[in-house]
């Protein structure tokens, strides 16, 4: 009866060796081909840099006070307990924002009701308008990451 040590000694550590010595040598080759390393697919909590000097943090934070204003005065909203709701979580994002680091994930939660509802399907009335806006100005800020906050919130 052998026992594991010897095992692993004759069989596992000879081809381990093998797989080295494979691996490297085929690394060392000038003729091999280079492999495109495909660029990393950001993490869903990925954090985005925010300058608040930027043209683009002025434009985002005043669009959203324009949506906070705007689902404030809303006369249409069918459901008043829903609209201090949106509004309440606009404004909680617009703090996520006086961050200078931001998680994504956060802040699309936060906005992906209104945003999703009044940017893609209610397309008339001043709630609309601002959150067109809003997405507008929040995907200038963010910038590279925007494709990633799209799929967040849906769009």
């Amino acid at each position: 009866m052998t026992t594991p040590g010897a095992f692993v000694a004759q069989v596992f550590s000879p081809m381990a060796r093998e797989l080295r010595r494979y691996l490297e040598g085929e690394l060392a080759r000038p003729d091999r081909e280079k492999v495109p390393v495909p660029a990393p697919v950001p993490a869903s909590d990925r954090t985005v840099s925010v300058d608040h000097n930027s043209k683009d943090y002025l434009d985002a934070d005043a669009a959203m006070e324009r949506l906070e204003t705007a689902l404030r005065e809303a006369n249409d909203f069918p459901d008043v307990l829903e609209r201090e709701q949106r509004e309440a979580e606009v404004s909680a994002a617009r703090r996520l924002l006086r961050a200078t680091l931001v998680r994504l994930e956060p802040l699309a939660v936060l906005l992906k009701p209104i945003l999703v509802v009044y940017a893609t399907k209610v397309k008339d009335g001043i709630v609309a308008h601002a959150a067109t806006a809003t997405v507008t100005a929040l995907i200038a800020l963010i910038g590279a990451l925007a494709p990633l906050f799209k799929t967040m919130l849906g769009l």
